[in-house]
């Protein structure tokens, strides 16, 4: 489960409503609109979920690409550091652990608090209340 906006949703209604399947062999045909999303934010040509290697073969690898087309000093990233970022993130933002937990499928929190929740050390001393001054800082 993954939260998003009503703006995305709409956008994805939209995408979802004008899409096409395939029926057999290389044709494709439009299929009615439906009136809710389907459980697949990506679904493959049939409506399905993509296997997750064919899913990074066919999907993310491209959009990777095109990323470091646009940006080319972006370094690649694979899911599991996006999926790292998107969690250390959430947590130095404020997120409560549990939600955090739902959202990324993990039913054991210690799994959460050790591979993807490392907090950064400016929340640390946000959450200590104690300034602690660079060495660089002048007094």
């Amino acid at each position: 489960m993954i939260p998003i906006s009503g703006s995305l949703r709409d956008k994805l209604q939209d995408k979802y409503n004008n899409r096409a399947i395939k029926t057999g062999g290389s044709r494709r045909k439009k299929i009615p609109s439906k009136p809710t999303l389907p459980l697949f934010v990506f679904p493959n040509a049939k409506g399905e979920a993509y296997s997750p290697n064919n899913w990074d073969a066919r999907v993310y690898k491209s959009f990777m690409k095109d990323l470091q087309t646009k940006y080319p000093n972006m370094q690649n990233l694979n899911l599991h550091e996006l999926r790292h970022t998107f969690a250390t993130n959430r947590r130095n933002d404020g997120a409560d652990i549990f939600s955090l937990a739902k959202i990324m499928g993990h039913s054991d929190l210690n799994m959460l608090y050790k591979r993807y929740a490392h907090v950064d050390m400016d929340s640390l001393r946000k959450a200590s209340g104690i300034e602690i001054k660079k060495s660089d800082d002048k007094e």
